[in-house]
């Protein structure tokens, strides 16, 4: 995780956020698979907006292997969801 910290500013904690939820609330996230990724969007508890991908490494365990924040673009696809729920 050095290296997202390094090149994308994005920290374990802010990982946490969106795939564990912030302050013992559910987490809130779209996720798609990519062969055998995952990609995951979702907020973190500043209201950050971050694509995180996730690789397998066990049945229900992932690792994160690159995360950075959404492009304008995904943001808008991202908000537009969370309005039509």
């Amino acid at each position: 995780m050095g290296h997202l910290l390094a090149s994308h500013h994005v920290t374990i904690d802010d990982v946490e956020d969106v795939l564990f939820g912030v302050d013992g609330e559910q987490p809130d996230y779209r996720h798609l698979r990519d062969g055998s990724n995952y990609v995951v969007y979702g907020e973190t508890g500043d209201g950050r907006l971050l694509v995180i991908a996730l690789e397998p490494i066990a049945p229900g365990y992932f690792r994160p292997f690159a995360a950075r924040d959404m492009e304008p673009k995904e943001r808008r696809a991202y908000r537009n969801r969370k309005r039509t729920r």
